[in-house]
């Protein structure tokens, strides 16, 4: 009963930024590039035939589901931040956004156990770096800024360093996650005071026990841990992304919610104690008081915020 709960209370933390009651996606085209039996789909959303010259690269967070979000019956009954760029700024970006491998538009793979098992960090960083090639390769574009939002920032950085040699990216805009590892996060989140879940306390309680548990045991699908099983955990639990993140010149946008349960704020205070320290100017951080991991829902904020920095550090 407990598992089932905890399980419960993380599919709730992880659709935390996907939206309810929209009108559905427009202006939208999909590709399809076959791997074998395997198979990656990536979007694209423009109001005109011709390509503009910025492009916006969003790269969604965790989950077994759609990156678009959830579809029923014809009918989008949740949609992901994907929706919000493409709704507000097709009149100045192209838009790509890079489906999760072997995933078709709008379906749910929660019960999914070839997807399960193939979900790594890894696996993401390739299946997005193939979706980006595939478009790139045939759409230049003047500026590219990668956008990605908690488990989609935390893959932007190796995701960035595996393009950077063959496609000019312009910026990177991460969003809810910063530069520490999920095992140092959730070290940091069980000895906070905020407003978790029922149940949520309890399992980060729990963490030094588990990653013990997931070092010993890491190809384990049988094992999970907050909506996870063991082999997706021994991937991103351990993964630094501020040894990535301090090879990267390139301007850098990083925006976080004073109360993240999920990432806390300071993981990205840290990066950009970090960059100070070592003298890189090259990181732009905001901050949102009283915010979660959704930054508040305010999703107009978050794209003016993004645009501005844009216009001021990158397109100048």
């Amino acid at each position: 009963m407990i598992r089932k709960k905890i399980a419960v209370v993380t599919f709730l933390l992880i659709l935390s930024l996907i939206i309810t009651g929209c009108e559905g996606y427009k202006n939208m085209k999909t590709y399809t590039i076959r791997q074998g039996e395997d198979f990656i789909k990536y979007y694209t959303f423009k109001n005109d035939t011709e390509n503009k010259e910025d492009l916006i690269i969003y790269i969604n967070g965790s989950g077994y589901s759609s990156v678009l979000g959830l579809k029923e019956d014809g009918r989008w009954k949740t949609v992901s931040l994907a929706y919000e760029l493409h709704k507000l700024l097709l009149s100045e970006f192209d838009l790509l956004v890079p489906e999760k491998k072997n995933m078709e538009t709008g379906k749910n793979y929660e019960n999914d156990i070839k997807i399960i098992k193939d979900y790594t960090l890894e696996q993401r960083v390739q299946t997005a770096k193939t979706a980006i090639a595939d478009y790139l390769g045939n759409n230049p574009y003047q500026r590219v800024l990668l956008v990605g939002h908690s488990e989609g920032g935390y893959i932007l950085p190796p995701l960035y360093l595996s393009l950077k040699d063959d496609f000019e990216i312009a910026g990177l805009a991460i969003l809810s996650v910063g530069g520490l590892s999920q095992y140092e996060m959730f070290r940091i989140l069980k000895d906070k005071d905020l407003p978790y879940p029922e149940g949520y306390k309890m399992r980060l309680d729990l963490i030094e026990e588990v990653a013990r548990d997931i070092k010993a045991d890491p190809y384990s699908i049988t094992k999970g841990y907050l909506g996870h099983p063991y082999n997706r955990w021994s991937s991103f639990m351990f993964y630094r992304p501020l040894e990535d993140l301090v090879q990267i010149d390139i301007p850098i946008l990083m925006i976080h919610g004073s109360e993240d349960i999920m990432s806390p704020v300071e993981s990205s205070r840290f990066v950009k104690e970090e960059f100070e320290k070592t003298g890189k100017s090259n990181l732009y951080y905001i901050e949102y008081e009283g915010k979660g991991h959704d930054l508040g829902g305010d999703f107009e904020r978050v794209i003016n915020d993004m645009v501005n920095w844009f216009n001021e550090k990158v397109a100048k």
